[in-house]
């Protein structure tokens, strides 16, 4: 499907990794078709903040939920102050080359991939992560 987020993995592709229930809500996620301030770790978060996290961000955090991650991760240097450092944002699933989903900041989209194959593919068409 394409959408805000560009073309989004398929229920199908998701499903090699996650159950099919799993793989309808993290889909209906990306394709913003699903809330994610309807999930409990997103209304947490909202209750602690002062200023609301974008709905990027909320969708990340309820995608973490929805696939019992290991909270939202970034690929980049945050230490700058500066979000054009961060290159992208993905589900930590306990191990580098674990299935997930990622989103690339330069692209502007989701994508079903492992974070390690990701950096190795980012470096290998010329980008730097510092």
């Amino acid at each position: 499907m394409s959408g805000y987020y560009g073309n989004t993995p398929s229920v199908k592709a998701l499903m090699r990794h996650w159950d099919k229930n799993t793989a309808h809500k993290v889909k209906a996620l990306m394709d913003r078709k699903a809330d994610p301030e309807t999930y409990e770790s997103v209304q947490a978060w909202i209750r602690q903040c002062y200023n609301e996290p974008s709905k990027l961000e909320q969708r990340l955090c309820a995608i973490n939920e929805a696939l019992n991650g290991y909270g939202v991760e970034v690929i980049g240097d945050m230490n700058q102050g500066d979000d054009n450092k961060i290159h992208a944002e993905y589900i930590n699933m306990g191990d580098t080359y674990s299935a997930t989903i990622l989103f690339d900041r330069h692209r502007g989209r989701f994508q079903l991939t492992t974070w390690g194959d990701w950096v190795e593919t980012f470096e290998r068409n010329g980008g730097h992560l510092r």
